[in-house]
């Protein structure tokens, strides 16, 4: 996995373009849950990188590599709907912003992200050191639905299970 880089502000941007479809990496149990409940925040583990959320990538192979920790691998593809999603208010932490961040999520000192629908950053690779006072390392990307706004701007396009997602591994 790549270590931490923060990123230039001024040249990252995820929400330049509104995403066509989002991936929700979970067990089949999971995804069983999802049809029968609906999407919600905060159903999964406590002190998670942005606090109480429904977490997403952009990434297939990503969503795809979460879901393999989770048992029977599903990924959830949900279809974003540009013109609920173009609304709603997004914060994408970078550099010490992202670290401060999920430093106070992932100790659980804060919940939620006060202010916001939409949280877009890196992973936290290291949360259980985070924990014991280490600083916060990332890779990848997620997109954090952090309330049923955020929520009602995707649904549920189907999902990917058991299908060839080649070599995932690099």
């Amino acid at each position: 996995m790549p270590e931490y880089v923060p990123i230039d502000d001024e040249l990252y941007d995820p929400f330049a373009e509104v995403p066509e479809v989002l991936f929700h990496g979970t067990s089949y149990e999971g995804y069983s849950s999802i049809q029968d409940r609906g999407i919600e925040t905060g159903h999964g583990r406590g002190a998670c990188d942005f606090g109480r959320a429904f977490y997403t990538t952009r990434d297939l192979s990503q969503a795809y590599k979460w879901a393999l920790r989770r048992g029977r691998a599903t990924v959830v593809r949900l279809r974003v709907d540009s013109a609920r999603w173009e609304p709603l208010r997004k914060h994408c932490p970078v550099g010490a912003d992202w670290m401060d961040l999920v430093a106070e999520c992932v100790c659980g000192r804060t919940e939620t992200v006060p202010g916001y629908d939409v949280v877009e950053g890196q992973v936290c690779k290291n949360p259980r050191d985070v924990r014991a006072g280490s600083t916060p390392q990332g890779f990848g990307t997620q997109t954090a639905l952090l309330n049923r706004t955020a929520i009602g701007a995707v649904e549920i396009a189907g999902t990917h299970e058991g299908e060839d997602y080649g070599n995932l591994d690099s």
